[in-house]
Formats: C-alpha cells, structure tokens, sequence
C-alpha cells in the first residue's frame, strides 16, 4: 500500500518514528510476532550501527558533507525494505485487530471498518502554556494537557489549540504613539484584540516589537474545528512582557 507511508525522505522519517515505537508496544495485542520485530528492528537500526536505516538518515542529515550518493542511495534501498516489510506486518494484522487509534498512528485503512463517533461532551481538558520570550517581540509557546507533564502534545480531544491575546500597559505607559496598538488592560478573553490558532502544540507568536516593554495578556483553550461548539475553557490570563 505505497499511500500509507509519506513520499518525501522527512515525511517519512516522521512516519516512521511513530511507526515503530508504536508497533513495539502494541506488538502482543496486534499478534506480531517477536520475530518480525526483529526484523523491522535490523531495518530500522540505529544511528552507530552500519547499513541500516537510522544509520543512513543521520548521514543524509549531517551538512558536513556527509550526503553522498552513496548514503542517499542506501538510505532509498533501506527505506523501500523497511517500507516492504512494514506492509507485510500490516497485512498479517487480522482485521478484528485494529482499533481507529492504529489506522490513525499507522495510516492504514485496514481491518474493520472505523467507527464513527460524535462527540457530545465538551473539552474539559485545561490548556496548560510555557511559553519561552525572545528579543524583537517574538514568543514560543508549547502546550500541554495536565496530564502529560513532560510532553507538549495537542489532546485526542482536540486537533487545535487557540491563543486569545492583547497588548496592554506594563511597566511601559500608553502614549501617542501606541495608543491604538495597545489596551489599557484585559482581564476576560472577550476583552482581547487579537487571536491566533495551531494545529501543532507547539508554535510562535510574533508582535510589533516596537511594542518593546508593553505586556501581553493572553488565554489559550483546545478546540475541535469540526465541533467548535465544544471548545475547552479558556485557561488565563497570563502575561508576558515583550522584549
């Protein structure tokens, strides 16, 4: 099934380092044998060990010098073997096997027809930001569920995450100069000017950084674009000053 894995070398190395650690832990449930994991797992390799796959990508990464045509030529055949004896796992998979959560993880339309749920109920799930401030008005967020406490990830609940912000008096005063850029003060996420969104937990927000010494308040919450109805409580406010 040529569909299921990514075309491009970083698609999927992206595939792939899901793929595998995934397959590993749901290998007794799913029916692979001990033997197959072993030969997916000389396929994949490491990054130290010769003629493997990881071992290949590494090389094909390092902008040294290291992407010969060798390497790109062993990272192709290495990749079509993986590709190969990943269908051949897939396929041994009986259908009544699959759950949606491995058609999702592992791109694969297989076994017993997904089912269809709705859900009804909305995201109780907090939003929890860290948040990183750069020089020039530019911020890097990562979010998190309460319950992951090392990982920034979006929830299965939820496929987006929105940002609700506006810059407002700090240790810098509004003057004639900025006095339509920023507010007074903000308090409720319906008191904010500006809104953003990503699909990934994971992004940047940059303001004017003429703004430098302003705050930001702002409020992030999970949303699912087909359902907005059931959109998770805005989690705030924070504030940021803009550097």
């Amino acid at each position: 099934m040529p569909s299921v894995y990514p075309g491009t070398i970083l698609g999927f190395f992206t595939y792939i380092i899901i793929a595998m650690p995934y397959i590993t832990i749901n290998a007794t449930r799913l029916g692979v044998s001990p033997a197959r994991l072993l030969i997916l797992g000389a396929l994949y390799g490491d990054v130290d060990t010769v003629d493997t796959y990881l071992y290949y990508k590494a090389l094909w990464d390092d902008e040294s010098g290291a992407r010969t045509k060798a390497v790109k030529r062993g990272l192709r055949k290495k990749t079509k073997e993986l590709q190969a004896e990943l269908s051949i796992t897939y396929n041994d998979i009986p259908a009544s096997k699959w759950t949606d959560n491995d058609r999702d993880k592992l791109n694969r339309k297989t076994g017993i027809k997904a089912s269809k749920t709705v859900p009804t109920e909305q995201i109780s799930d907090p939003c929890i930001p860290d948040a990183t401030v750069l020089p020039l008005g530019i911020f890097h967020f990562g979010t998190r569920s309460r319950f992951d406490k090392k990982h920034y990830a979006v929830p299965d609940t939820a496929n987006m995450v929105e940002i609700a912000y506006a810059v407002v008096e700090g240790r810098r005063k509004i003057d004639e100069t900025t006095d339509k850029k920023v507010l007074k003060s903000c308090s409720i996420p319906s008191e904010t000017n500006c809104h953003d969104s990503s699909t990934t937990a994971k992004f940047k927000l940059n303001i004017d950084p003429s703004l430098a010494g302003f705050d930001v308040k702002y409020f992030v919450r999970w949303t699912n674009t087909h359902h907005k109805h059931l959109a998770g409580d805005w989690n705030g406010p924070f504030t940021l000053t803009i550097a």
